[in-house]
């Protein structure tokens, strides 16, 4: 079977309609739409599309809700709406996915910490139908579209995650459930870790009236750690079981609290996205990860993240399991050195075979270790 994957896309609405709204994050539909086109999944190579995490901005922080430290509440209504806008402000993508599906393909899709509603089952049906709106039956996308809250594992071949848990500005404190239903019918609470408050703040979505509501917005900013740290505290003290999804979404920090807030400041200072980033902590996860699942029999010889927008494939030791990570083909931070990266994994033979590629118009080229 070939596996192929894609992440970080931030598929977002478009034209912006109002200070609520990003800047668009995707402005690459025609290529986009010609490789999943170029997929062509078939009965002697059946493919899969892993979608890994941060595909859209959903929420993204970026839909009317009230917000407390940590959280955002926000109504189902709106969050169905932002899936139909992000739809119509991508037709080619939809178009294309609904044509993989009609061919036979199956989609995979991993929530990252920009699209943590993916893990409400009514928002799943709304992209459902979305999808089969653009050109496939509805039996068929809801069939052939599963949503794998937190991870994806392939017993003995591949782990799957976003891996925003390494990342402690980013990290959920319950990643295999980061929305919940709200007492009120129709409210969601979403986590909003420290991280997604930053991403706001950088692109200007938010219209500050006063420096009363920006005070409110930078505490919310600075309250979010702690939260988010005892609430991964008690999680992690909770029986896990043998699950190796749930042993795989414990936060695994590089930093601690204080590490985090230094960091900000100076992200804020240098106006620099990556100013003060801890140092490959996407290797050092990926390593402890793998340490964790394989003392539990659960180890793989491949693990595939997304997150840091940085293409990579190779060993995490010399005679080690393979790391690959997906890149990114969003405009607001393209991946270094060519820009529209993908992994494929080619399982059930002896053993998995990772390497990723790069897509270019109608033309590909290929990089493997």
């Amino acid at each position: 079977m070939r596996i192929v994957a894609i992440s970080d896309l931030h598929l977002g609405v478009g034209e912006r309609r109002s200070p609520n709204d990003p800047p668009e994050g995707f402005l690459h539909d025609q290529q986009l739409a010609g490789f999943i086109a170029h997929l062509s999944p078939s009965e002697s190579e059946p493919t899969a599309l892993l979608l890994l995490g941060d595909i859209f901005e959903l929420p993204g922080g970026f839909v009317r809700g009230r917000r407390r430290p940590g959280y955002l509440i926000v109504e189902l209504a709106d969050l169905l709406e932002r899936v139909v806008r992000i739809a119509a402000a991508h037709p080619g993508v939809f178009a294309s996915l609904a044509g993989f599906v009609a061919a036979g393909g199956a989609i995979h899709v991993v929530p990252g910490n920009h699209d943590p509603a993916l893990a409400i089952p009514e928002v799943v049906d709304g992209l459902v139908g979305a999808i089969a709106a653009a050109g496939c039956a509805a039996q068929a996308a809801r069939d052939q579209l599963t949503v794998y809250p937190g991870a994806f594992h392939l017993p003995g071949e591949l782990h799957a995650q976003h891996g925003n848990q390494f990342h402690d500005i980013n990290a959920f404190a319950s990643a295999a459930q980061p929305s919940r239903p709200m007492r009120r019918s129709g409210s969601f609470c979403i986590e909003d870790p420290l991280g997604s408050v930053l991403h706001r703040l950088q692109l200007g979505a938010r219209s500050w009236k006063g420096l009363g509501s920006g005070l409110v917005e930078l505490g919310n900013a600075l309250l979010a750690i702690p939260v988010v740290a005892l609430r991964s505290r008690r999680s992690t003290g909770r029986s896990i079981g043998d699950d190796p999804v749930q042993v795989a979404l414990q936060p695994m920090f590089v930093s601690g609290s204080s590490a985090a807030v230094r960091r900000v400041v100076r992200r804020t200072l240098t106006r620099s996205r990556a100013a003060g980033e801890p140092e490959d902590y996407m290797l050092q996860g990926a390593r402890q990860l793998d340490a964790v699942l394989t003392k539990r029999n659960h180890g793989v010889p491949i693990y595939l993240f997304g997150h840091s927008h940085r293409a990579a494939c190779h060993r995490l030791s010399p005679n080690g399991p393979m790391y690959a990570n997906t890149g990114t083909w969003s405009a607001w931070a393209p991946s270094e050195g060519e820009s529209l990266p993908y992994v494929e994994i080619t399982t059930g033979a002896e053993a998995p075979v990772v390497m990723i590629r790069f897509w270019s118009a109608d033309q590909e080229t290929v990089r493997t270790s």
